[in-house]
């Protein structure tokens, strides 16, 4: 015996699927505009915290290379105590002139 069910008793009641439009409100291009908004700003947030990041990295390169390089200045004001190409130690009373040119001979 073929038993023939009435299809629209089974099936089940149509409802509105859940969607954020129907949650909030608000229709769909104002959520998509929203949420795209959102979105960039998070980027953009991001964006912001890596440059802040490589910034701060700098910085602290900068600082241990200014640490590690002896200034400049400090070379200036040293005496030169011993020639570089041969490291004979200058007596003391031989002037800075006398030492320059002591180097320029190991050149000559």
């Amino acid at each position: 015996m073929v038993v023939k069910v009435n299809c629209q008793s089974l099936s089940v009641p149509k409802t509105n699927p859940t969607t954020l439009s129907n949650e909030t409100g608000l229709n769909e291009e104002a959520l998509v505009s929203l949420l795209r908004n959102s979105y960039e700003l998070q980027q953009q947030d991001q964006q912001q915290k890596a440059q802040e990041e490589e910034e701060e990295r700098e910085e602290k390169d900068d600082e241990e290379e200014k640490e590690t390089v002896p200034s400049p200045t400090s070379v200036v004001n040293e005496e030169i105590r011993e020639c570089p190409m041969c490291y004979w130690e200058f007596p003391k009373h031989l002037t800075l002139e006398n030492k320059k040119q002591h180097i320029e001979n190991h050149f000559a």
